[in-house]
């Protein structure tokens, strides 16, 4: 009788172990799935940096991609938090006040397209949105505000 309770207390521990390795093989899986989608939205990012400029949509983002307007919205907002074009246009309107700042020759138009802006009242609506001051005030202010 010890020898087959020996067996089934072997038994038992090898199929704990299954258990365990299962679990962790579940983790595993888990972190490299996380891993995949922080570097699809990196992509994104990268590609939005170089691109802001243009006139980009969610249809060429995706296409650039290579992965659906929808897969790139949803997978977008679960990694950062934040939408596609907000930080799309976060992103121009930093650059608009870098530009507001180092060149003040240009006019608010030029920058606004500098920056990727196509219409002039629209950029100047999300700026005051999203800086809280109209570009020609904030150009005309001494004091660094900080970049949104």
């Amino acid at each position: 009788t010890t020898g087959f309770r020996q067996e089934r207390m072997t038994l038992r521990i090898q199929e704990m172990m299954y258990v365990i390795a299962d679990w962790c093989q579940d983790a595993v899986q888990d972190q490299d799935s996380i891993s995949e989608k922080e570097r699809h939205v990196q992509h994104v990012v990268s590609f939005v940096e170089e691109n802001y400029m243009h006139d980009l949509t969610l249809e060429r983002i995706a296409r650039d991609m290579h992965i659906t307007k929808h897969y790139l919205s949803s997978l977008f907002k679960e990694v950062t938090g934040t939408t596609v074009f907000k930080y799309l246009y976060h992103r121009r309107i930093n650059q608009a006040k870098i530009l507001l700042r180092l060149h003040p020759h240009l006019s608010i138009t030029e920058i606004s397209q500098a920056a990727g802006f196509k219409h002039l009242a629209h950029f100047s609506r999300m700026f005051k949105a999203m800086v809280g001051t109209t570009p020609e005030y904030y150009r005309r202010s001494g004091e660094e505000l900080p970049l949104t």
